[in-house]
């Protein structure tokens, strides 16, 4: 019988800097391995649950003695959700792991109650507020919100959950292995996140907006025949050249505006938008309708 490394179950552990590692051989050299093996026995092998570190200390020096416990499963789900819990009992984790750890946690037990043959989503939706809502009431609810259950549970601010929340979702390992070694705090490496979204979100915006520009100009140029021969007759007819003017005015506003239906417009008018973007966006549109009312007074509107 022998004891088998799980990828899987092993990612699951928070990995040992190397001052912590080096102090954890160094104890188990002094005073041997005090705390057994967890193992979970499968087909004639056992599978390592907990204490990968120290039987990686095992290999390194063969004759340290250790015990091993098994423990029985119901199948792997229920032996990660085991590892996930017993590793939120340790008290050196920093706060992106804790977590994190919370996360897949998370995810395990709804797996589980999915597979019960629960609902994944509560048939039953919460009512809606009304205005009248008291104050009262509606903290009541904001202490109900799982962000801030969470937050609670693991012993930090509902913002700080949030946050670390949002750099382990961006899927930017090496900005993850930065804020759990220290070298960045969380509102760091959220800040970051934010600044690359705002910066993408800008390209986005220019790259539309010029877009815009181009058609706009494709625009003027047809109709500058138009407009002269409108300019012209206004003293003759006023109500051509609203007309005219009127078909400029919804022409433009739609080249602007016609992002309604277009996925790479909204990306402009989505949240993730700070208020100072949001400022320099309507910026840009008042600058567009005085524009056009300069249009319809030159042509006599």
């Amino acid at each position: 019988m022998s004891i088998l490394i799980d990828k899987e179950f092993e990612s699951l552990i928070p990995p040992l800097s190397a001052e912590e590692f080096q102090q954890l051989e160094e104890n188990c050299l002094r005073d041997g391995i005090r705390d057994a093996l967890i193992v979970w026995e499968q087909d004639g092998d056992d599978i390592l649950i907990d204490g990968h570190n120290r039987f990686r200390i095992v290999g390194k020096h063969p004759t340290i003695q250790f015990n091993i416990k098994r423990m029985q499963f119901a199948d792997r789900d229920s032996a990660m959700l085991w590892i996930i819990r017993n590793q939120k009992g340790r008290r050196n984790l920093d706060k992106l792991t804790k977590i994190d750890l919370r996360l897949k946690e998370e995810k395990l037990v709804a797996k589980q109650a999915n597979k019960g043959g629960r609902p994944k989503n509560g048939s039953a939706k919460p009512p809606k507020k009304s205005w009248e809502d008291s104050t009262e009431k509606r903290r009541e609810d904001r202490k109900n919100e799982t962000a801030y259950k969470v937050a609670k549970e693991i012993g930090i601010s509902e913002d700080t959950y949030r946050k670390g929340k949002k750099i382990l979702n961006s899927g930017n390992d090496e900005l993850i292995q930065q804020v759990q070694s220290g070298k960045k705090t969380i509102h760091q490496g959220w800040t970051e996140l934010k600044e690359k979204e705002r910066k993408q979100i800008d390209m986005s915006a220019k790259a539309h907006l010029e877009k815009a520009e181009e058609r706009h100009k494709d625009f003027a140029e047809s109709k500058t025949v138009s407009i002269a021969d409108v300019a012209q007759d206004r003293k003759d007819s006023a109500e051509i050249a609203r007309s005219k003017y009127n078909e400029i005015y919804n022409a433009i506003k739609k080249v602007l505006f016609i992002g309604a239906s277009n996925f790479d417009y909204s990306i402009i008018s989505q949240k993730t938008m700070g208020e100072t973007e949001i400022r320099r966006l309507h910026g840009e549109i008042e600058i567009a309708i005085l524009t056009l009312t300069r249009i319809k007074n030159e042509i006599g509107g």
